[in-house]
């Protein structure tokens, strides 16, 4: 979670524990005043106490009633900051490197690679494309992001540093190509050219 979303959400919550510790008190007091009132019933006018006890019983139920506003008031903001990192993780993943000509990437298609980056992020679903769209690759049910990880274009065992297109053949143009990563929802998340005149640049 982000320093400046943790805090928010830190003070908030201290506010509804203190909110909500100071409206229990109240309901405490009033329920021994309540008590103390029924004690003394015996040797009191009962009508006029029975009118106190109901105004009494009736602040008690304004109080929960208070309790119950405040938590429906503030469970809002609250969920809406628990999904601030999430949002900014997702916009933080990166294309950060990539081998479109790698060493006898003919016959080792492993040569070539797109390196990604990002901290947290679920990219079930998310797609790596080529220039031209020929060539897919689809993240993995389940593939969290944490930390750096390669997409080699060959076959190999998926692990969560290293994933593989199983592609027999290379997929990237050597002289120029672009690499773009789509989320599940088709944005365009990040997305470079490589080529051997400009050898890195960041398109989105």
């Amino acid at each position: 979670m982000a320093f400046g979303t943790q805090k928010k959400f830190d003070k908030l919550n201290m506010l509804l524990t203190n909110s909500f510790g100071n409206l229990r008190n109240d309901i405490l007091r009033l329920n021994q005043r309540i008590d103390q009132i029924e004690a003394i019933l015996a040797n009191s006018n009962l009508g006029a106490m029975k009118e106190f006890i109901a105004f009494q019983e009736k602040e008690l139920e304004t109080m929960k009633q208070m309790i119950a506003e405040a938590y429906a008031h503030n469970a809002q903001p609250a969920a809406e900051a628990a999904q601030e990192p999430q949002q900014t993780a997702q916009a933080g993943v990166r294309i950060i490197g990539v081998q479109f000509e790698g060493p006898s990437d003919r016959e080792n298609p492993n040569g070539e690679w797109v390196e990604i980056e990002g901290y947290g992020v679920n990219m079930s679903g998310w797609m790596l494309c080529d220039g031209d769209n020929k060539h897919v690759f689809t993240f993995p049910d389940g593939f969290i992001i944490h930390g750096k990880v390669k997409v080699f274009s060959g076959k190999g065992r998926n692990t969560s540093s290293r994933l593989f297109w199983k592609n027999p053949t290379p997929i990237w143009n050597n002289e120029e190509d672009i690499a773009t990563l789509f989320d599940t929802q088709g944005n365009v998340i990040s997305q470079v050219r490589s080529a051997k005149v400009h050898n890195f640049e960041i398109l989105a």
